[in-house]
């Protein structure tokens, strides 16, 4: 198969030793407390062009070789990507290198009145879900695209019927999860880094339903978890699920940043902290002058 660090950007754990989760006080009381993290429907995050703008890479990607790769290949790609989410729809939740960002402090974290939670990267990578850093360089997105796209023209071509029909279906499917780890370079500085799990809508006379399939990984989030919904703020609802925490253990959570605006001090959390059963924390203050 091709490099799979080819395909997405692998995060590096040994790099990056704290992944921070920036969120409001309440949903970090919610957090410490269920020891649960949500993972939610990708197309209700903030970035309206969530999967619009990959997309968009994947038809440049296709355009640059077409000659080699030919329409009808790409037209092929391009409908069982289209028609994904129909079968499988990624949920996810972000995390950032960096624990102590303005803009992030504004969008994720109730004005500067939160949090950021850091959690053990090396822990969090033991988790039943797919991580990967999310990459922000158009040109690096196209490029793997296309070595993405020519390697499966490569290996199909020798192939017939169902087992080719199989192959293209899979690994467009897993470009398609793929795409998720690219976005906007207007917002490359989240650093973000995602964890994804995808569930698998199914339909019967008109009834939609989401199902959580469980997977592999750390023995508590592997198993299928309930799929849940909350009210979104403009008044649509949010398909998640609560991703269990307990199995990390006491020192999953490194690190507190205390949001710049905040009336709470390292004591306050400290206490918190401790009395949900967490330990061997740190906590600091936001340098951000902002009020």
């Amino acid at each position: 198969m091709i490099d799979y660090e080819k395909r997405i950007k692998i995060f590096d754990s040994d790099k990056d030793k704290i992944l921070y989760h920036y969120c409001s006080t309440e949903t970090f009381i919610s957090i410490i407390k269920t020891k649960c993290i949500w993972l939610s429907d990708i197309n209700k995050m903030n970035d309206f062009g969530e999967m619009h703008w990959p997309y968009l890479r994947f038809v440049e990607a296709g355009r640059q070789i077409a000659k080699t790769v030919g329409k009808e290949f790409l037209e092929e790609i391009d409908h069982i990507i289209s028609s994904a989410q129909t079968r499988i729809l990624p949920l996810i939740s972000s995390f950032s290198t960096d624990g102590d960002v303005l803009s992030q402090w504004r969008a994720y974290a109730n004005d500067g009145t939160g949090v950021s939670i850091g959690f053990d990267s090396n822990l969090i990578k033991s988790l039943s879900v797919q991580i990967g850093s999310v990459e922000y360089d158009e040109t690096k997105q196209i490029e793997i695209m296309k070595s993405t796209l020519e390697w499966m023209f490569l290996i199909s071509s020798n192939m017939k019927g169902e087992e080719r029909d199989s192959f293209i279906f899979q690994q467009s499917a897993i470009l398609g999860i793929d795409m998720t780890f690219f976005k906007n370079p207007g917002f490359m500085e989240e650093k973000e880094v995602r964890i994804i799990r995808a569930v698998n809508p199914k339909v019967k006379d008109d009834m939609w339903t989401l199902s959580d399939p469980g997977g592999s990984g750390e023995k508590l989030s592997r198993k299928k978890i309930p799929i849940q919904y909350r009210a979104g703020r403009s008044g649509g609802l949010i398909a998640y699920i609560a991703l269990p925490l307990l199995g990390l253990g006491s020192k999953a959570i490194k690190e507190i940043v205390i949001g710049p605006k905040s009336d709470n001090n390292g004591v306050e959390i400290s206490m918190a902290l401790t009395a949900f059963g967490f330990s061997d924390f740190k906590t600091r203050h936001s340098r951000a002058t902002y009020r």
